[in-house]
């Protein structure tokens, strides 16, 4: 508790002394607050230890805990009222003015002392608030003074303690060390479990049920690491088309994983999910539907086997590829054999050897450990007792230390509790206090206390964290002798690094997150940040989360004047939330909102408002008062923004897109200078504020952004005005044009006597110089070039030596392509439509590797490309690749490649398919399993060559119009799973019977738009002898699905009795 009471008055005297200390008739009155914040500040430490003991300090504290919050509020109010008066000082400078002009008014008329005078003093309103401000801090003063001689009097002392010029010198020169890169968790002394366990989950791919494989250990053991290496491992990665993982909870409801797992399967995706458990899994089967999947429950602890056997019955019931497996881990071993289809893994202890290693690994990142500190090494192995947690705390303690004091530390704090061995959870309980304790700044100590508002079964997001942090005051830019060149999103990024070295948070690497990195508590780590929590706060209903109409009657009656967090998972009315006026932080989560709160707009001191999950379609413009507001989430599919956003000056993150083109900005968003999250910006007329050099101002930007309706843009000037070359955090761009880029246009041809249609492109030359001026920063990472109407790609375009992901799609102007080998970091590369597209050049010898890295790529619809240099020689990673609808080049070099694993091709005519390089794809069987086929209208027959891909597990046939039968060789790939075919509209059967059998692993039949051979299913599949029936009686697994819908599978209903009947829980 005292160490955020200390740091929350750090931050009130530096406010006082950097931003208001030279208001006009507040000097003294600041001045005396300073003294005394400081008195109280300094018997804040020895109040802490001795609270335990006596009843009259914990009342002291109470006090000044109470008083510390009312300073903050004050602050705030006072912060509020400067942004409102500067508001109106950037909006008064007439539209003719420049924003760099009004921003560096703003600036000085906020540094400046006669400024600040004028901004709060300059009308009625400023001369009221200027008096009721001077009473509060005369108020705040005597009871400050009050606080201090009680503490005389109940025998507190002030403690020793560096000069503020020390501690900020020192706070600065850690978070410059954690900028660079932390030891990351590394897995030592499992390699010989990894490998055991992978073994057995690749040994799972004859079975046709999922197979449950739980790891079982006590806390602390380190089963998510090893689930995490697992998880990433290559031969994993090469074995299961889908993975996901899952954070477990005590509260197990079924459908809520069903959800989880639908959501992490359509990760990036901005849909809309259903709340029925039916709809969810369907939707699961769709994603899943054929493919081979991974499944990580880490941590379920659940023991109660009904929702189980309800888990395992639709889990079951998805038909994907045989193979699929689930790998669970957890403490108890009651859960693990109500899941088992293998004998449980038990996870034992390190051995010394290894811990060691741990503690060293973390104490110096990865350097060596100082000699003088092996004297303790027994001694600290004994109090690891074999658990990875307790020697990483043990060790992320000693590196957030100077090494000097590194031996006393280990005397006089680590070895003086008792063993693990002893106490179980108790003794590693000790470890991660004693982490927290010598946590290395207080603000940092608020930081890992809010982490208790987070339930036990969520992954946290690192972006979500750092803004929540902002939006409670816990991180604030530094000002005057505190200020730094970080921004508080660095700073807080740093305090997250220092939070993991220290093994109070666990980074999930490997695990894509929407908001970037991914984090977790140890359920150790969480019972001890609710313990921080609750002791720092003597007045409950801080942080609140609502989860009934009922409960939130109660909050506005308790706790209205204490809430600062309030996580909302019901309805709530107007009248409830106007009481709750100190709000930092308001999340609605559940989707019970459908209209906007007018209250919300009240709310002056909240920074942080998540709307996303709410049924809102638009906004008042009332919104626009809340002037502190830093993050702003809202839900995609809101109809409009504001007019009046530009006022939201604090802005820092706006989540919010909006796939339409013709979606209207709000004007003059270029005045939210701080602005680093706008996921999209629609071009719009310059007159109306809402112009391409909007953008300019906003520097900060970072993470992705999409620019579209570039056709409206005359002049490369205002190109360049948008300065994205100068925006080095930006990670993605997509440049847009819309399709007033093309124009179709009717005229009457007199010579002719006819009206004529065609299609008129713009001024192609004005498109190239446009595009040419839009140079990003070096840094970027993915670029998108959508509807391009140039015929000349950029120069600067080769030169993006940090680019990973490449898009050219609908360029079909654009005639030649060249240097794009030298983008040596490129992953995945993407053509689409250039149907201009003749040239495709690199430079260098054809012995030459012109893209080592590329894995993923797709050429399509360039039917004039005639030269191409995809020699697969020289795309040695490559995994994933379509060359479809070009017609007069193909790919070569099959023979030589080794990784491919999914290609689609075509389509062929009778002579491409002799010409086509068939030996040197089947010298690819050891990675090949999916193939998809493109014909046209002029094959007659399917390639016979196809019939030695006996190792395929997917094929896919396209648009063999005439075939009527399939061939008799198709019983050949008995390695099928997945045979899909499109556009087969005179088939009416498959193979013979007999060679429809010998595909034993065939689970799936999907057709599209064969209506021939659909009235003939239709027909014939209930049909005693008929060939469908045949079939289903020799295949009872199979499912077919024609055009979407399942017309054929084992029923669901069938599946559970048979599993109640062999008794479902007899799995162990």
């Amino acid at each position: 508790m005292a160490d955020t009471l200390s740091f929350l008055l750090e931050k009130a005297v530096s406010l006082a002394t950097d931003r208001i200390c030279l208001m006009f008739g507040f000097n003294k009155d600041l001045e005396a607050f300073q003294e005394s914040a400081r008195m109280v500040q300094a018997v804040l430490a020895d109040a802490q230890g001795k609270q335990i003991e006596s009843e009259m300090v914990r009342v002291w504290l109470e006090k000044v805990e109470r008083l510390v919050y009312d300073v903050d509020n004050v602050f705030t109010e006072l912060n509020y009222e400067i942004l409102r008066k500067a508001r109106f000082v950037r909006t008064g400078l007439g539209k003719e003015k420049k924003y760099e002009h009004l921003r560096q008014k703003a600036i000085s008329m906020n540094k400046s002392r006669w400024g600040k005078v004028r901004l709060l003093c300059s009308s009625k309103h400023g001369v009221s608030f200027h008096w009721r401000m001077s009473s509060k801090f005369r108020e705040i003063n005597k009871k400050l003074e009050e606080c201090h001689l009680e503490a005389v009097e109940i025998g507190l002392i002030e403690t020793s303690a560096a000069s503020n010029a020390d501690s900020i010198g020192a706070e600065a020169a850690l978070i410059r060390e954690m900028i660079s890169p932390v030891a990351p968790n590394f897995v030592v002394g499992r390699a010989k479990e990894e490998s055991e366990i992978v073994s057995i989950l690749l040994g799972s791919s004859n079975q046709n049920a999922v197979s449950f494989l739980p790891i079982v250990g006590v806390a602390g053991l380190g089963k998510t690491i090893l689930a995490t290496s697992i998880y990433n491992n290559q031969q994993i990665d090469n074995h299961f088309s889908k993975k996901v993982w899952i954070r477990g909870s005590k509260k197990f409801e079924v459908t809520k994983l069903f959800s989880l797992i639908l959501e992490s399967l359509r990760e990036g995706e901005k849909t809309k999910m259903s709340s029925r458990q039916d709809d969810i899994v369907r939707g699961i089967r769709r994603e899943l539907h054929g493919k081979r999947f991974l499944l990580v429950l880490d941590g379920f602890c659940n023991e109660i086997p009904e929702l189980w056997d309800e888990f395992f019955v639709s889990l079951e019931g998805l038909n994907t590829a045989n193979g699929s497996c689930c790998l669970l881990t957890t403490r108890l071993l009651t859960t693990a054999k109500m899941v088992c289809t293998h004998d449980p893994y038990f996870l034992g202890k390190l051995n010394d050897d290894d811990c060691w290693s741990i503690v060293s690994h973390k104490a110096t990142r990865g350097g060596e450990m100082p000699a003088e500190l092996n004297v303790f090494k027994n001694r600290i192995l004994s109090k690891c007792q074999g658990l990875r947690l307790a020697a990483s705390a043990i060790g992320g303690l000693l590196c957030l230390q100077k090494r000097e004091d590194w031996p006393s530390i280990m005397e006089d704090k680590v070895l003086k509790f008792e063993g693990i061995h002893d106490e179980g959870d108790n003794g590693l309980m000790k470890i991660l206090k004693l982490s927290f304790e010598y946590l290395p700044f207080s603000s940092i100590k608020t930081c890992f206390a809010y982490l208790s508002v987070f339930p036990e079964d969520e992954l946290i997001s690192g972006e979500e964290l750092i803004q929540l942090w902002m939006a409670e005051g816990f991180i604030d830019q530094p000002v005057g002798e505190r200020k730094t060149s970080l921004t508080m999103e660095e700073t807080g990024r740093t305090y997250l690094k220092i939070l993991v070295q220290s093994s109070l948070l666990e980074e999930i690497n490997g695990l894509r997150y929407p908001a970037g990195e991914c984090y977790k508590m140890h359920d150790l780590v969480r019972d001890l940040a609710k313990q921080v929590s609750k002791a720092d706060s003597r007045n409950p209903g801080r942080y609140l989360t609502l989860e009934s109409f009922e409960e939130g009657e109660e909050i506005v009656l308790n706790h209205s004047q204490w809430a600062r967090t309030l996580l909302v998972n019901c309805s709530m009315n107007d009248e409830m939330l106007l009481k709750l006026k100190y709000l930092h932080v308001l999340t609605f989560s559940r989707g019970e909102m459908n209209e906007y709160l007018p209250s919300i707009s009240k709310l002056k001191h909240l920074c942080y408002l998540d709307l996303s999950h709410s049924k809102i379609k638009t906004l008042p413009e009332s919104l626009c008062k809340l002037l502190s507001l830093q993050t702003l989430k809202l839900p995609d599919d809101m109809q409009s923004l504001p007019k009046r956003m530009n006022n939201l000056i604090s802005l820092r993150h706006l989540y919010y897109f909006h796939s339409d083109k013709n979606f209207k900005m709000p004007p003059k968003l270029g005045r939210l200078c701080s602005l680093q999250t706008l996921e999209f910006f629609n071009i719009g007329e310059t007159s109306e504020g809402c112009g391409i050099e909007e953008l300019g101002y906003m520097n900060e930007l970072r993470g992705n952004l999409a620019i579209r309706n570039l056709e409206l843009v005359k002049k490369k000037r205002k190109a360049r005005q948008a300065n994205l070359s100068g925006k080095e955090n930006l990670l993605r761009l997509e440049f847009q044009w819309g399709s007033t880029a093309r124009e179709f246009i009717t005229y009457f041809d007199e010579e002719l006597d006819e009206w004529i249609s065609c299609i008129y492109y713009l001024d192609t030359a004005r498109e190239n110089k446009l595009l040419e001026s839009l140079k990003p920063h070096p840094n970027l990472r993915e670029l998108v070039i959508r509807n391009f109407m140039g015929s000349k790609l950029p120069e600067w375009l080769g030169k993006m030596s940090a680019l990973v992901t490449l898009e050219l799609s609908y360029c079909e102007e654009c005639n030649k392509l060249s240097a794009l080998g030298n983008l040596k970091c490129l992953e995945s590369l993407t053509l689409i439509r250039m149907k201009n597209l003749v040239e495709w050049k690199e430079t260098g010898e054809n012995d030459d590797i012109l893209f080592r890295k590329l894995n993923y790529l797709v050429v399509h619809d360039c039917p004039n490309l005639v030269w191409c240099p995809l020699d697969l020689r020289q795309i040695p990673s490559l995994k994933t690749m379509q060359f479809s609808y070009c017609r007069k080049s193909f790919p070569g070099g099959f023979s030589h490649h080794k990784s491919l694993r999914d290609l689609c091709i075509g389509p062929f005519s009778n002579d491409s398919v002799e010409s086509f390089d068939w030996s040197g794809l089947l010298s690819c069987s050891s990675t090949l399993r999916d193939l998809r086929i493109i014909g046209f209208l002029q094959p007659p027959l399917l390639p016979d060559q196809l019939q030695s891909f006996s190792f395929l597990t997917g094929l896919e046939l396209v648009r063999y119009d005439s075939l009527e039968s399939l061939p008799e060789w198709l019983g050949n790939l008995v390695s099928l799973e997945i045979l899909r075919l499109k556009y087969f509209e005179k088939l009416q059967r498959l193979s013979s019977l007999n060679a429809m059998i010998r595909l034993a692993k065939l689970r799936s039949l999907d057709f599209w738009y064969c209506s021939l051979l659909e009235r003939t299913f239709n027909r014939d599949k209930s049909r005693p002898g008929a060939y469908w029936f045949r079939i289903f009686s020799c295949l009872p697994n199979l499912e077919v699905e024609f055009n979407g819908l399942i017309k054929q599978s084992r029923s669901l209903l069938d599946h559970k009795t048979n599993l109640q009947g062999e008794g479902l829980r007899s799995r162990v």
